[in-house]
């Protein structure tokens, strides 16, 4: 008896064939995308980072701090201490010693000279409070005398708005307006024995004649 064999292919030759052009496929996808990548890359702006130059100290220490008067001196006003002048139980003056630990101009004194002056208590004409008057001078390790603001004559200066204390005793004041001319006006000046420290500035129209900047530390502030 003779067996008859059926016609048609095997099925492991079509798993075989599915098995080879599935992995073409996946071959030729790894392919594009290699290809992609590198056509992406090549094709990209380079960055740059940006390199910022150095900066001169030398130059910024150079450079000018504020405003000049007379164009010489670097004697910027200070910040205005917003005075709100109140009546005080103790009227007596303040009497002020100090140390100089800024001196710009020629006017012969020097960091470490000594100031020593009084500052008067005035009634005020209008509302309730003070004026004060000073004659704010300092002396140079040479022996000479600098008045820096305030005189009685040719003309009666040295006024300015100012505010008292009791405990500890002390004065604020200032008048931040430099001498307008030879005969009108006062230099600059500020006082707060709370921050234990004035200045005094002005201009080539001044008393003096050239233009300064003087700052002190106060040392002592008692009655007088």
């Amino acid at each position: 008896m003779s067996t008859e064999r059926q016609g048609g292919t095997n099925p492991v030759v079509y798993i075989v064939l599915g098995v080879v052009a599935l992995g073409g496929a996946v071959v030729c996808c790894l392919a594009a995308i290699a290809a992609g990548f590198w056509f992406t890359s090549r094709s990209a702006p380079e960055v740059v980072e940006e390199t910022r130059p150095a900066r001169d100290h030398a130059l910024e220490e150079r450079a000018p701090q504020g405003p000049v008067l007379g164009g010489s001196v670097d004697s910027r006003a200070p910040t205005s201490l917003n005075l709100q002048p109140t009546r005080t139980s103790d009227r007596r003056w303040r009497h002020i010693e100090a140390t100089v630990t800024r001196a710009d101009g020629s006017i012969g004194l020097a960091v470490g000279d000594r100031c020593s002056f009084d500052v008067q208590v005035l009634d005020r004409a209008g509302p309730p409070g003070h004026y004060c008057r000073t004659f704010a001078q300092c002396t140079s390790r040479m022996g000479t005398t600098v008045r820096l603001f305030g005189e009685e004559l040719p003309r009666r200066t040295g006024f300015f708005p100012c505010e008292l204390y009791d405990a500890p005793l002390g004065v604020a004041g200032e008048d931040l307006e430099p001498t307008i001319s030879f005969d009108q006006g006062d230099p600059i000046f500020q006082i707060d024995t709370r921050a234990m420290t004035f200045m005094a500035a002005d201009n080539e129209q001044g008393r003096l004649g050239t233009a300064y900047h003087v700052v002190a530390r106060i040392d002592t502030v008692t009655p007088r």
